[in-house]
């Protein structure tokens, strides 16, 4: 992350830490951080502590999901064309 997308991102106001955002979703505050560690879900670091935005979090949801979704349907041609062959 910049220093120009850090400065937004604390000016939003709207920071949780990552043990709320991991109450929205199915995700352990464990996982959450590790994604956030690893720049899949977007958040900072601010003393020891991870935050990140609602939005952020509905996004990497939204991510995940397509993900998913696109791998099933791959998975299901793949199983549809072995039965066709």
């Amino acid at each position: 992350m910049s220093e120009r997308e850090k400065k937004s991102f604390l000016a939003s106001g709207d920071l949780i830490s990552i043990s709320e955002a991991a109450n929205l979703t199915p995700y352990s505050a464990e996982y959450l951080s590790l994604r956030a560690r690893t720049g899949h879900l977007k958040a900072m670091k601010i003393a020891r502590n991870w935050l990140t935005t609602r939005g952020a979090v509905l996004l990497y949801l939204r991510k995940q999901q397509a993900k998913h979704y696109r791998n099933r349907s791959e998975s299901l041609q793949v199983q549809a064309e072995v039965v066709y062959d």
